[in-house]
């Protein structure tokens, strides 16, 4: 191909020359746009690498927000227990009995039981594995019709998982008031 001289707006003689064919031409562009498409490997690598250290870091965090609900959970139905063995005991004047659903282990749930003939149910609570209850007295706590109960009693609630940290002392006095006030585990 040979250059030729062009005529330009103002009189001045421009030099064209096509050095490419159009094949050439499309061909080029077709490089520079595929080129410029999409993330390189190195980039990819490094979005990667930064997605897992971020993780990392936030997994325990999650764990600990669900090991504290869990706890938090298990003292709440605890109270709620405790709340409605009492008040169905005064409502139906009645003992309404609360106690551990295996033996005397207080962390696998607890069952408030009813008199035979009564118009209620049994009701059973379970809480989560991760929680532990320990209980001060032993056998069954009895809320009497007036809603005293036959002996003042303790509940500690802690977490299984981890130690040292923030649990729940939940107390029934004698006259069968409900306490929750926390305490550190060991």
């Amino acid at each position: 191909v040979c250059p030729r001289l062009i005529d330009g707006a103002y009189g001045i003689a421009k030099l064209n020359s096509t050095p490419f064919s159009s094949r050439d031409n499309r061909t080029e562009m077709m490089t520079k746009k595929s080129r410029q498409r999409g993330f390189s490997l190195v980039e990819m690598m490094v979005a990667i690498i930064i997605l897992v250290v971020l993780g990392s870091i936030a997994v325990p965090a999650f764990r600990n927000v669900g090991a504290g609900n869990s706890l938090r959970g298990a003292a709440s139905e605890l109270v709620a227990a405790l709340g409605t063995a009492r008040t169905q005991a005064v409502n139906l004047r009645i003992s309404v009995q609360l106690s551990a659903v295996s033996g005397g282990d207080w962390s696998q749930g607890w069952l408030i039981s009813y008199p035979a003939g009564a118009p209620e149910e049994d009701q059973s609570f379970a809480i989560s594995p991760d929680v532990t209850v320990t209980r001060s007295g032993s056998g069954s706590l009895t809320f009497q019709p007036d809603g005293f109960v036959n002996q003042a009693d303790s509940f500690i609630v802690c977490d299984s998982v981890r130690t040292g940290e923030t649990g729940r002392k939940i107390s029934v006095s004698k006259v069968g008031r409900i306490s929750n006030e926390d305490i550190t585990c060991s």
